[in-house]
Parts: structure tokens; sequence; C-alpha cells
């Protein structure tokens, strides 16, 4: 995507970030008549650095969508 196009949606929704792999997921749920939800983490700002900020934040990410995820449940 082009940082133009993120800028875009960004003011257009209010979004802190843009992500295009869950949509078919969402789609086919709501085709389905289903709920969809997409827990996700950021590990990297999607520019050149990535790949060295990946491996270096995944860690972290992984640790906070645990959190999450168990603060959910047990509150279910």
């Amino acid at each position: 995507m082009s940082s133009e196009r993120a800028a875009a949606i960004r003011l257009q929704t209010g979004a802190a970030c843009v992500a295009w792999e869950g949509s078919g997921t969402a789609r086919a749920a709501a085709f389905s008549g289903l709920d969809s939800l997409e827990v996700r983490a950021l590990t990297d700002p999607a520019d050149k650095e990535a790949p060295q900020q990946f491996g270096a934040n995944l860690p972290t990410a992984m640790a906070n969508i645990a959190t999450l995820l168990t603060a959910f449940f047990e509150g279910r």
C-alpha cells in the first residue's frame, strides 16, 4: 500500500493503522452471517526497517496479545 493511500484511509476513518490481510475472513464471515474479530499486534512500521524491527518486537507483541486474550476470556 502506498503512503498516500494509508493517509487517505487514516483521514477517512481515524484508524491508527491499516491491514489488508484479514479482509477476506471478515467478508466470508459477513457473507455467512457470522461475526468476526481479528486480533493483531504491531511489530513494525511496514517500512524499510520492518525486517529488523519485526524480530526485535515480536516477543513483546505476542506477550501483549496473550495478556489481552487472557483478560478477555477470564472476564467472560
